[in-house]
Formats: structure tokens, sequence, C-alpha cells
């Protein structure tokens, strides 16, 4: 997985194995955009100005089975209403004095009795407002005047107070709501230990048990009529939990927002042709290929002993990926502060993060990439590694004792490997050993296994010989057996079955660099017509990957694990490697070779299909890869440009964020067109340039209204530099006086 991974990234070939289903999430109190996407969802905002009134949207109903399938019951209705809200925690609590029958079989849910009031806005801060229906008295019986209901607790929270009573189920059949296959098979995978403890019963999943009460929540749904096509809206069900502010799925899936080229079953990338791939779905028309790469078992080396720790180490939990965290598994276009212009009850402002999430159109976001992590320093430490504390064994599920490897062991395997073509085993190779450019003493290493993100897993791979056999005919012996004088000769392995009275082996020792050259040389000139291999360093996606990949990595302070819930909370977005530490840049400026020149129009308005000698393995070139040979043109220009030429005229190439200084002059493609400014991919650089409508010129401006800009490559100015963030504040007006 791990060399597959790489052959992807330095192929340019798709990111697959992307989840086609949609995530599910909860953001009550989330400062960010995605915390207003959530509340506009479950609550109706009527307020203005600076006050705020959240009537909710969600429902009570229980749940039903009927000849197999899952229905939702909805509750009777007062006064517009399905359930009222009861003060059962803290101060005041209106609970009966006698105990409450249980609800059929569920857990959570008591038999109650109760005064309902009406149907009316309750003030809970300065200017904070919800709508709901308040238990004035209760009782654990039949009372005369009182309503039958059934008490629904949820958990008991810090300054949590009220628990909801639902009314009792509608008699009335043509109200069930059916739930679909895939919205319970989101429900089995997004309930957490916490609730399972709280509602389940000895035999059924979660909320799945017939009368169980649920909220839920009903929205607009697009409707397919089969017979003609045309689209119509209808109420359908959204989900359901057993909280008021239960979690909801995305709209879209993460696979919608991984691009359209790098998810096409179209064409077979380098890395599907190497390690083989079988059909995505039915709509993959493509028939399997088997794989013609085969690791073997990694066996310690000669003499090598004392392999792993004496004592167990348990190690900090790490848990599983949290694709659910959007500022990291998506690109963040503006993650700034902004004034809602409104206010908390103190008085000061209330501000929210501009995130892009799942909930965002995939026009605006993507997917960050292949998921890598930092090395952690040539100094491995286990005490680096270990909990705080002691462990209480008997009720802990989340640490695991480990015995890892110790530092500096060594280990050797044999790949085998059939019919691949040499920029294929090129691309092998490369992935295996990580070559850094020639000249450079910079170093990259592979992470594998286990504890990655704590620092673990560093480990260089070497290649102790390259052994080739030869299959291409080249001429035929007499009976099929070569003589002895001439064994010595280059016969393939057709040619002969025996030499010397055995059976003929027709190997030679290949040189790696040769074929990681042929590899380097078929990207660059898939991607920009040309086959110079050292020029291959110097494209964006695969300097940001040997960013990743350099060893010893940044100071491990500087990509530390978040392990505080309020780092979690502020949900910090992930930078750029090259925002992260530059210090680590330190001698990498690769060397100036001559190179094809290009006009702009060439280099940005080329086809550049693939050949038809390419086969199988197709490098995917990204639409804004047109920059490399149009900054390479632009250098040449430089070379001859007038003296006189004012300098801020001159195209930059920095190198790192660091390097840029205001007033620079740099180009960049524009990836994403907003309401009133554009984003821009400068690419050599590896960083992302705001360009504000206002600091747009005439002609180009014009094209922007006319919503004609996205692709473009364009020329700009730095109007400031935001480090911190790694972003560019630009503008196309001439700083020269």
């Amino acid at each position: 997985g791990m060399v597959r991974m790489l052959v992807e990234m330095g192929g340019f070939g798709k990111i697959p194995w992307v989840t086609d289903d949609p995530l599910v999430y909860r953001a009550v109190g989330d400062r960010s955009s995605l915390g207003k996407f959530y509340r506009v969802r479950m609550m109706h905002d009527s307020g203005s100005g600076r006050e705020m009134r959240f009537t909710p949207l969600m429902k009570a109903g229980y749940m039903e089975k009927r000849k197999g399938r899952w229905f939702i019951r909805p509750a009777q209705e007062v006064n517009g209403v399905s359930f009222a809200r009861i003060r059962w925690h803290g101060d005041y609590q209106q609970r009966p004095r006698g105990s409450l029958a249980s609800w059929y079989k569920s857990k959570n849910a008591k038999k109650i009795w109760i005064e309902p009031d009406t149907y009316k806005f309750h003030q809970l801060r300065n200017n904070l407002s919800t709508k709901f229906m308040k238990v004035v008295s209760a009782s654990h019986k039949f009372q005369k005047n009182m309503r039958e209901g059934v008490l629904v607790t949820t958990g008991s929270i810090p300054r949590k107070k009220y628990e909801a009573v639902f009314f009792l189920p509608n008699p009335d059949d043509s109200k069930l709501i059916e739930v679909s296959d895939k919205l319970l098979r989101l429900y089995r995978e997004q309930i957490t230990q916490q609730q399972q403890s709280l509602i389940e019963v000895r035999g059924h999943e979660g909320l799945l048990l017939d009368k169980q009460p649920v909220f839920y929540l009903m929205e607009p749904q697009d409707i397919v009529d089969e017979r003609d096509g045309t689209k119509h809206q209808k109420l359908g069900l959204t989900f359901f939990g057993h909280t008021m502010m239960f979690r909801l799925p995305y709209e879209q899936s993460p696979r919608d927002f991984v691009p359209a080229h790098l998810r096409s079953t179209d064409n077979v990338d380098l890395a599907e042709a190497i390690f083989g791939f079988v059909p995505e779905g039915k709509a993959d028309k493509r028939r399997a290929r088997a794989g013609r790469v085969y690791f073997m078992d990694a066996w310690p080396a000669e003499n090598e002993n004392d392999l792993l720790y004496e004592e167990p180490i348990t190690a900090r939990i790490l848990s599983s990926p949290k694709p659910t965290t959007f500022q990291h598994y998506l690109t963040q276009l503006e993650p700034d502060t902004i004034d809602t212009g409104r206010t908390y009850g103190n008085g000061n402002p209330r501000t929210e993060l501009r995130l892009q999430h799942y909930a965002n159109s995939p026009d605006y976001t993507s997917i960050r990439g292949h998921k890598m992590y930092w090395h952690k320093g040539r100094d491995f430490e286990a005490s680096s590694i270990k909990e705080d504390g002691t462990t209480n064994w008997a009720e802990d599920t989340q640490h695991t004792e480990i015995r890892p490897v110790k530092v500096g062991k060594n280990f050797t395997f044999r790949i085998y490997f059939e019919n691949l073509r040499d920029f294929e085993l090129g691309a092998l190779l490369w992935a295996l050993t990580l070559p850094a450019l020639e000249g450079s003493n910079i170093t990259y290493r592979h992470k594998l296994g286990m504890g990655k993100p704590l620092g673990m897993g560093s480990v260089h791979i070497g290649i102790k010989q390259l052994i080739l056999t030869d299959r291409q005919p080249k001429r035929l012996k007499d009976h099929g057996e070569i003589e002895a004088d001439t064994a010595t000769e280059e016969v393939s392995r057709y040619e002969a079955l025996f030499c010397n009275q055995q059976w003929h082996q027709p190997h030679k020792r290949g040189d790696a660099k040769e074929f990681t050259d042929k590899f380097m040389q078929h990207v660059m000139h898939q991607l920009v017509g040309k086959d110079t291999p050292t020029e291959f360093y110097r494209l964006p996606r695969v300097r940001t990957m040997l960013k990743l990949l350099q060893y010893p990595g940044p100071q491990s302070n500087v990509t530390d694990y978040m392990k505080e819930l309020k780092e979690f909370k502020e949900r910090p977005a992930l930078p750029k490697p090259f925002a992260v530490d530059t210090s680590l840049l330190d001698g990498f400026r690769p060397a100036t070779k001559a190179r094809d020149k290009h006009t702009r129009d060439e280099a940005v308005e080329r086809d550049m299909p693939v050949p038809d000698d390419v086969g199988p393995g197709e490098v995917l070139r990204p639409p804004n890869e047109e920059i490399v040979s149009w900054w390479e043109e632009r250098q040449d220009q430089e070379k001859v440009a007038d003296t006189s030429e004012p300098k801020l005229t001159t195209l930059s190439h920095p190198q790192t964020i660091n390097d840029v200084e205001e007033k620079m002059l740099l180009c960049g493609t524009v990836s994403k067109v907003m309401f009133n400014q554009i984003l821009l991919d400068i690419e050599l650089l590896g960083t992302v340039g705001k360009l504000e409508e206002k600091e747009m010129e005439k002609h180009f401006h014009e094209e922007f209204k006319a919503q004609e800009v996205d692709g473009k490559v364009i020329e700009v100015w730095v109007k400031r530099v935001d480090k911190k963030r790694g972003q560019l504040i630009l503008t196309m007006e001439n700083p020269t006086p």
C-alpha cells in the first residue's frame, strides 16, 4: 500500500478508494460555518439584527418494524408540536415523586402524564430565544386534565436542564415514514459507544427497536419521475437520532470532492497498470487486471538479533482516522474568523470560521490529497509515545500494549516483478528508493506500519541488487543449448534451455538510476512535453510530496498530534507543507538547465494527448500544470530582458513563502472564482493567493464579471504576505511609482 500510494502520487495518478457514502455530522455550538449550516437545517431563525429566535424543525416519532422494513410513526401533535420539554436536571426539577412505568422495551423511555403549556418563545439568554412547549406539571400516574406522553432521557451533560416528553404515537398508518436501507446503514455506522450504552437493548442495534422514541428531520428532496425524467420536490426523511440535536448526513460524499479526472474509470493510471485493479461498481466497465509486482515478507538481516523492546509500551491513543475533521481533509481557501454581526450575552461580538466542509459545493473545495505523516526526528525515545499515568485494563478498550522494533535494525526482502516497461519499473524503483536530486544532500524516508503520527515507522529502503531477466529473443542456437565458450554472450530466456549442463538463467544486473530516469522522463513528457528528468523535481506535486517525506523532518512540536479538546473545537486548518517549516529547504535549489521553449498560448492551450505507445499506464495531467511550461518560457525571456526594464516587472521565482516579499511579481492559475474575489494557485510556491475584485485591472475585471477567468494564468503583485496561513494577498496594480 505504501509503495502504491507513492506511485500514484509521483505518477500523477488517481485518488482511489474514497468512500461514496455521505459522512454524518453534528455541530450544535460549532463556531465555524458548518455550525451555522447545521443550525439552519435544524432550527429556523426568525430573529433580526443581533437577536436570535430559533424554532426547532425536528419532530418526534417512534420506530416501527413491518414485514422486515423499518418505519417511523410520527407522534401526535398538540398545537403544532409533537413533543414538550420538561425540567429534569439542575434546579427547579419537575420530576414526579413516584416511579415511572416502562415504555415497551425501551431503556431510555418511560410513561408520564403532563400538563403542557402553550407553544411559545422562551428567552434563554440576552439575545437568544427558543420556541418550545414547556411542561407545567407532571405525574407518574393518570391525572385529570393531564395528557399521557413518553419521557425520553438522552443523557446528562454539564448545564443541561431539559428532557423531552413525546406525545403518543399517531394511529394513522398513512403517516408512516419508511426508513431507507441507506439511512439505516449510515445510522449503524455513526452511533457511538456512549449512545449504545444509553439506549441499546440486548439483541437490537441502537434505536432499531420497535416503539423506540426517535427524533427525525424531514426536508424537501428532489424526486425524479421515472416516466419522463422530470424532477419535483417532496418532503422526505433526512435522518433520525436519539437526541434532539442529532447527527445529519452530508448531501455529498467524500468521493464527490475528488476532482473528476482523478476518479474517472475511463482510463488506467500508472499505479493501476503496475499493481492491478478490480472494477469499482457497475458503472466501471473495465475488466479486472492482475498486478505484476509481488512483495515477499521481510526477515531480519544476517546476525541481526535483539529486535524488539524488552518491556511492552502502553502507547498513546491514536484511534481511527476522522474524515469528518473537514478542516484537515478538505482544502481550505479562506479559513478566516469573521464577525457575524451578532453578540454573545456579555456583549462580545459573535464570530465564526468560514471553513469549507462537506456541505459546500465541490466547485469550492476538494479533497486535500493523499494522507501522509511527518517524520519526527532521528532520535526515537520510547517515552515519547508512552501514555502518561496508569491504565485500567479491566475497563479500558482503547489503549494497546506494543513492543516496537528497535531503532537501527535491518531487514531484507525481495520484490518480484514481470513484464514491466522501463518507465513502470522506474516508477516502482523511484517509490522504493526516493532518490534525491543529484547534488542535493537532502534525504527522504518512508513511513511504514502503525504509530506514524507519534513518529514511529520511519524507514530507509535501499536496493541491494536489481536482477533482470532478458525475455526478448535475439538469435537462435543450435539444438537449444548454449556452448560453454559462448555462455558469456547475451542470450535471452527463450533462446536456450540449458547452459553448461544446467538450466539457462538469462539474468543480468540492472542500474536503478537508469530506470528511475526513464520514469521521470515519462512523467515530464506527458505533463509538459519534455524529457528532462531533473525537472521532475520542480513539479509542485512532487516538491510537496518530498517535503513531507524529508528526513529528519520539522521540529516535533510543530507537527504534534492534536490531543486537547480545545484544539478540535477551534478547528485549525491544516497548513500546506511548505508553510509548516521552511528551514528544511536549505540547499534545495534545483539546477537550471536548458529548456524547450513554448509560447504562452502553446503552454496554456495545447491538448497534450496521451501518446498511443503509453499503453495502460496513463499520467493524468491536471488542468493547471501548464504553468510549468509558461514559467520556464518566462524564465528564458528574463535572460534576454532589457536591463533598463523596471525591476518590479520581472517575474520572481521564490522557493518558499519565506522568500516572498511585498511588491514581488508572481504568476498563478485561477483555481476558484468567488463572489467578489478569486483564488490563485501559486504552483511553484505551493501556496494560495487571494485577489479581491477591487485589486483587478479593468480588462481582467470584465472577464471576471463575465465568469471567463477560471483556469487562466495571470501575473500579480504581492500586496501582503500571511506566512502563518501560508496565504498571499495579491493585486494587479503595478506598485512601481
